[in-house]
């Protein structure tokens, strides 16, 4: 189904949609991602390598190639076979054993997790290279920060609401007590790299949005 917006007229350039954060762009994403395609005749291709030339104990490393538009990307996968084990055709491990199972399942998450991203970005508008995808898949982005972070900001605008008269100082006191459970509790996990997108939503939204 096309979006009302496009229904009855012409469009050009790239597709924003303004719905993008809401059911509606689960109805209309595959709509939005065709429209959007044709648009910037963008080209997007995944493969999956073996690195021979690292080969070391009788094992080279697999890596994945992002190209897109003709720039590539390379990333790790972590993983490392018998030469004589990879199937360069099919981007798969022979056999059935439980290893090659194991990573050949590894290899479809990381396709699939990328074919996401690139999709959401096409979605959005956004000009897709091959290290924005890496970026994305790695969580590499500018915008995100990490919990602590995230307290930290808040805290200070909310101490200066107080001093404004906008909040009452309980406010304070309470998001002040949750910040230092929370610093405790990533201490002992010892993940205080933890990003912000990792949290529970409900977490994030009364840090983010509560104004």
């Amino acid at each position: 189904m096309v979006p009302e917006s496009f229904v009855g007229r012409g469009f050009s350039g790239l597709v924003k949609p303004e719905f993008f954060l809401g059911k509606e762009l689960q109805n209309n994403y595959s709509v939005i991602k065709k429209l959007n395609r044709m648009n910037t005749k963008h080209t997007f291709s995944i493969l999956i390598w073996q690195v021979k030339y690292r080969l070391k104990n009788g094992k080279a490393p697999l890596s994945v190639r992002v190209s897109v538009n003709g720039e590539r990307a390379e990333i790790r996968t972590n993983r490392e076979i018998p030469s004589t084990l990879w199937d360069a055709k099919a981007q798969r491990v022979k056999g059935n054993t439980e290893e090659s199972k194991s990573i050949n399942a590894h290899l479809e998450t990381i396709k699939g997790s990328l074919r996401m991203h690139e999709s959401r970005l096409v979605a959005l508008g956004k000009t897709v290279t091959a290290e924005l995808l890496k970026n994305e898949y790695l969580g590499l982005r500018p915008d995100r920060h990490s919990l602590c972070t995230a307290f930290e900001v808040h805290i200070k605008r909310l101490t200066e609401k107080m001093k404004a008269g906008q909040k009452a100082p309980a406010t304070l006191d309470k998001y002040g007590y949750t910040f230092d459970k929370v610093k405790a509790f990533l201490k002992r996990c010892r993940t205080s790299t933890w990003k912000i997108l990792d949290a529970p939503s409900s977490m994030t939204s009364s840090i983010i949005f509560s104004r």
